[in-house]
């Protein structure tokens, strides 16, 4: 499903590490990647969590958190917005 993703909206903000509408469509786009390559599939959802695994790492939209080293900002809720979780979005 398409959802809109604009800087400055929901968790998109500078104090979450974007700056600027570009660093969203980066990530945006290092994410289709990992779509378009089929390297996604729902390892479970175990205590209410759901469980993704993309390549080697393994994430969790509902859970916020992935297993990769990306430093990359948070949304409000404290989940990490890695190439990987906004995959699995």
């Amino acid at each position: 499903m398409w959802r809109p993703r604009f800087v400055g909206q929901n968790a998109l903000t500078e104090a979450n590490g974007f700056t600027s509408q570009a660093d969203v469509m980066i990530r945006a786009r290092q994410a289709a990647d990992i779509v378009d390559r089929k390297e996604i599939a729902l390892a479970g959802s175990p205590h209410g969590r759901d469980y993704w695994k993309i390549g080697h790492y393994t994430t969790s939209i509902r859970g916020g958190n992935c297993t990769c080293m990306d430093n990359a900002p948070q949304d409000d809720h404290g989940g990490k917005l890695c190439k990987h979780r906004i995959a699995a979005m």
